[in-house]
């Protein structure tokens, strides 16, 4: 398509990108003035607005990579150092990843930590263009963790797989004796080039639920995690993968062989060693009708590799659970609060049912950026209304048996409940009568899952026509652009 074609047909959504940075700006002002890194992003983001070509369809998987990487590594340069939860000691796992040691231990002498950390923590929600990261050299000298910085054995429930990408990133700027402001930038895009692969991996893969699935994938959050260290970016990669996957399975005209089923168990194996609670995935295929399977045989053959699957995520928890941290929360204690639930089941059952039913209401916290101290509380409600007009114009699209949205409801009640019991039991005071620690980032791939739900059904009494691709791909401009405002305006 040419440019001028692309302009006429664009402009429309340009200047609708153009009154939401406006907006943005007017809303969250910060307190000294408009620093001019937001008329470059402004600007950068205006000229993809205005040149966007079509790229959901089957012809454009290429282009729609580079459409997700783009956000992606435009959240990687503009958000501040260390500016999203966790970071890091995501941060510090990634540079023992670099280093080789993929495996951690209590012992004392391997509780060094390269340099370059202390160097980068000690700038940390300084933007890009005030850093002066760049002229620091890297170094391969080995310090202690100092006191109040969390070490890295709190990550250990994580596998190394989950950090691969930043630490390849890593390595590539060690290798290359580059700066220490260069190697930390270059890890955070390997992560985001890595999560829009498996991103458009999982587009592709949900037929009919396109449109909704990318959505999902560049919400602002998934963004923002995607250009971050923090290992939430890759297991969200992993966990679309494992929906979009599913969602193939649905559709596809020839039966389910054993190549598809045991590549489904694969998925949600990387799915444990990135955010464990999330295993329970796998029971997703024996909500998949039975004729949808090759054999009658097959089909109850994945009961027993949903089994060997939860056998060996029993052996990960009880290998990563022995690993000790320095991190201690006020009077949190596994066994006192597991002995508080067990003894007042009166009390402490109605605090997790409540959790359980805040499900919904996280879904607010993905839009809190940075360390949860950028809300768009006033703002995103906005985008809110522009999503749901899209998922009404996606209603029937994809067609479910009600065996499968029971499935999905009782999968995705399962993960909810795992993951509060484990906030209960690691994060929340003994006593406490609310559950702590919860984020909504942690429920994205199920708040997509959920839609493929609700867009099963189709009112008989409506007439329901389609939605432009074009608008689905201007949406997720729109909220990256007004994340990325937020967070150069108000540090």
């Amino acid at each position: 398509m040419e440019v001028r074609q692309l302009i006429k047909q664009n402009y429309k959504y340009s200047l609708a990108l153009l009154l939401v940075a406006c907006a943005v700006l007017i809303a969250y002002p910060g307190e000294v003035g408009i620093p001019k890194l937001v008329y470059m992003v402004t600007t950068i983001f205006l000229l993809v607005s205005l040149l966007l070509p079509h790229l959901l369809d089957k012809q454009n998987t290429k282009g729609l990579y580079v459409f997700i990487a783009f956000l992606g590594v435009s959240s990687a340069l503009v958000t501040p150092i260390l500016n999203t939860p966790d970071e890091p000691v995501h941060f510090a796992r990634s540079l023992k990843v670099a280093s080789g040691e993929i495996n951690l231990d209590d012992n004392p002498k391997n509780l060094l930590i390269s340099e370059d950390y202390r160097q980068v923590n000690n700038q940390a929600k300084v933007k890009i263009t005030q850093t002066n990261l760049f002229s620091i050299p890297s170094s391969d000298k080995m310090i202690p963790f100092a006191k109040g910085e969390m070490d890295y054995r709190g990550t250990n429930q994580y596998s190394f797989l989950s950090y691969l990408p930043q630490a390849i990133g890593i390595a590539i700027g060690k290798l290359l004796h580059l700066n220490v402001g260069f190697i930390y930038y270059i890890g955070r895009i390997c992560n985001a080039l890595f999560y829009g692969f498996l991103a458009v991996l999982a587009i592709k893969l949900s037929g009919r639920f396109s449109q909704l699935m990318f959505l999902g994938a560049t919400f602002p959050m998934s963004i923002a995690l995607s250009g971050s260290y923090n290992q939430d970016g890759t297991a969200l990669g992993y966990q679309l993968l494992a929906v979009g996957f599913f969602l193939y399975l649905i559709e596809r005209k020839k039966p389910i062989d054993i190549g598809h089923m045991m590549t489904y168990i694969v998925i949600c194996a990387l799915v444990m060693l990135s955010k464990l609670p999330f295993v329970a995935f796998a029971g997703l295929l024996i909500f998949i009708p039975k004729k949808r399977f090759k054999s009658a045989k097959l089909y109850w053959s994945s009961f027993i590799a949903i089994i060997a699957l939860l056998f060996a995520t029993a052996i990960w928890y009880k290998t990563t659970s022995q690993l000790g941290s320095n991190m201690s929360l006020p009077n949190v204690s596994l066994p006192k609060q597991l002995h508080n639930f067990i003894t007042q089941p009166n009390i402490y059952v109605p605090v997790i049912l409540k959790e359980f039913l805040n499900f919904g209401a996280h879904l607010g916290q993905l839009y809190e950026f940075g360390w949860l101290d950028l809300s768009m509380s006033n703002f995103y409600v906005y985008f809110l209304l522009l999503y749901a007009t899209i998922v009404f114009f996606n209603l029937g699209k994809i067609k479910l048996s009600n065996w499968t949205r029971f499935g999905i409801i009782a999968v995705s009640s399962a993960i909810v409940l795992g993951v509060t019991g484990v906030m209960f039991l690691t994060w929340t005071p003994v006593g406490h009568f609310e559950v702590l620690g919860v984020q909504g980032r942690y429920y994205i791939s199920l708040y997509i899952l959920i839609l493929a739900v609700i867009t099963s059904f189709k009112p008989k009494q409506i007439t329901i026509g389609t939605i432009s691709d074009s608008l689905v791909l201007q949406t997720s401009l729109y909220s990256t652009v007004a994340m990325l405002l937020l967070s150069i305006s108000m540090m």
